[in-house]
């Protein structure tokens, strides 16, 4: 030890001699998920869109394997899977909606 270092203690920036931990010392900010005001149809339904755009991005990552010549047309075809699959979950979404208020309405219908 230095002599400046003997009076002040350990420094700042000194990392210690012992094994690294693997857990942080600072407490999680939350321990799990809290409960979600949106019913878990429309939950899925985020998760479905996600994992369309995903999809589209292996497939874009995908093209720079193919020759020149070929990319064209898969971007073409990865463009309109894409496009289908999202205006068929617009679709389903459309669906679920009207079936939601169609219920609503004879709920209300109905005398208690």
């Amino acid at each position: 030890m230095s002599g400046t270092e003997s009076n002040k203690g350990p420094l700042g920036n000194e990392h210690g001699g012992g094994p690294a931990t693997f857990v942080s010392p600072a407490s999680p900010a939350r321990q799990s998920n809290p409960p979600s005001d949106s019913p878990p149809e429309v939950e899925e339904e985020a998760g479905a869109e996600l994992e369309i755009e995903a999809d589209f991005r292996r497939k874009l990552a995908g093209l720079r394997r193919l020759s020149r010549h070929e990319r064209p047309h898969s971007l073409r075809a990865a463009r309109d899977a894409r496009r289908q699959a999202l205006r068929i979950l617009r679709e389903k979404r459309s669906w679920a909606r009207h079936a939601r208020r169609a219920l609503q309405r004879l709920q209300n219908l109905q005398p208690a």
